[in-house]
């Protein structure tokens, strides 16, 4: 099986260029860690800022009340995970989130 950079290689040039890709491709195939690969590769360069993100807690979520939130949190949890930025989180979010709903 060839590996995911030779497979995918017009992927930084669609970054470049400022254009959305999608990676649609079989279970197991190497998705996950190509993005991996990519983010890692693209912060170190420094060119770019690469957050990664899972949205699978919002997967199952059908109302934009609930799924909005959801996914909010998982941007946050991404980027309290990443220690090359300084970000503080506003606890108020909370108290708002809760009076919305």
């Amino acid at each position: 099986m060839l590996n995911a950079s030779t497979r995918l290689q017009g992927v930084e040039q669609l970054i470049d260029q400022k254009q959305y890709f999608v990676i649609h491709a079989a279970r197991q195939s190497g998705k996950t860690t190509y993005l991996h690969d990519l983010f890692k590769r693209l912060n170190a360069e420094g060119k770019y800022y690469v957050l990664y993100c899972s949205l699978e807690k919002a997967h199952n979520i059908a109302e934009p009340e609930r799924g909005i939130p959801t996914i909010f949190d998982c941007i946050v949890l991404a980027l309290q995970k990443t220690s090359s930025i300084p970000f503080t989180y506003d606890e108020s979010y909370e108290q708002d989130k809760k009076t919305d709903l």
